[in-house]
């Protein structure tokens, strides 16, 4: 699948918000099996993961996209057993304000993930630093 933006997120990314003002704060959920085909859609599969930091996530924007802070440690904390195969970020105070992705492993994954994990096979000793992230509006 592709990255999906729910019409929450739209509402706000459209009008008085930024990128960091709608997510500072929150977190990254990691699910089984495919995601939903809206980031409106309640979400599908079991709740495998959480990729978090003390306080929330934090972003920063560069030129056209926004990333995850440099100075922030990102880590995936593995809650159930199963295998990764969609994320969902989602505000600190849940709106409705979604964005939805495929996962993949690592560079050798064929297909259209946006993010790339190396393993898929998620139990709760799990434990994954995140080094880098990026969004950049869809369609690229």
């Amino acid at each position: 699948m592709a990255t999906l933006c729910s019409t929450k997120f739209r509402e706000h990314i459209l009008g008085p918000s930024s990128f960091e003002s709608i997510f500072n704060g929150g977190k990254i959920q990691v699910f089984s099996g495919l995601q939903p085909a809206s980031a409106d859609a309640p979400a599908t599969g079991t709740l495998l993961a959480e990729i978090g930091a003390p306080g929330g996530l934090q972003f920063t924007r560069h030129q056209h996209y926004a990333t995850n802070k440099a100075t922030q440690l990102w880590t995936l904390s593995g809650l159930a057993v199963g295998e990764a195969g969609w994320a969902r970020l989602r505000r600190a105070v849940d709106d409705g304000s979604y964005i939805d992705f495929a996962i993949g492993l690592g560079d050798e994954s064929l297909g259209d993930f946006q993010m790339r994990l190396p393993l898929l096979a998620i139990t709760p000793s799990t434990s994954i630093i995140i080094s880098s992230w990026w969004f950049l509006l869809p369609p690229l």
